[in-house]
């Protein structure tokens, strides 16, 4: 099959190798057939600079690369609310994975959720949702 390159490059940040538990196999595989129909840079840790580093691509590159050409970018996971600005910045955010609602899990099984802990969890949510178009 013919890869989905076009005039913007596929950035990927998926689970590597990690391959332990259920949470581990999905975000290996949720993006796995976009990355490899799309050449994709895959990155396997949500951090700042393999963000950056990814997208940015090898300095020769740069060069050449057109300025309003940034990268797509897809997510297996939520990324940290510390990585918005730099996705907003040097990634065009297409697709990231919401698997489920933590908070209303925990309440589900009776569980009490630290009011702290659900107001970061929601912020992370709403600021993912706002910044990937699917």
């Amino acid at each position: 099959m013919q890869p989905l390159i076009g005039r913007n490059r596929w950035v990927v940040i998926r689970e590597g190798e990690r391959l332990r538990w259920g949470g581990d196999l999905r975000r290996h595989h949720i993006f796995s057939a976009l990355a490899e129909r799309t050449e994709a840079t895959v990155v396997d840790r949500w951090t700042n600079a393999t963000l950056v580093a990814a997208t940015r691509g090898p300095r020769w590159k740069r060069v050449l690369r057109p300025i309003r050409a940034l990268p797509r970018l897809a997510s297996a996971e939520q990324l940290p609310v510390k990585m918005i600005p730099y996705a907003e910045r040097f990634a065009d955010p297409v697709a990231v994975a919401i698997y489920d609602d933590a908070a209303a899990q925990l309440r589900a099984f009776g569980m009490t959720v630290d009011p702290d802990r659900m107001r970061q969890d929601r912020e992370k949510r709403v600021l993912n949702e706002a910044l990937f178009r699917w």
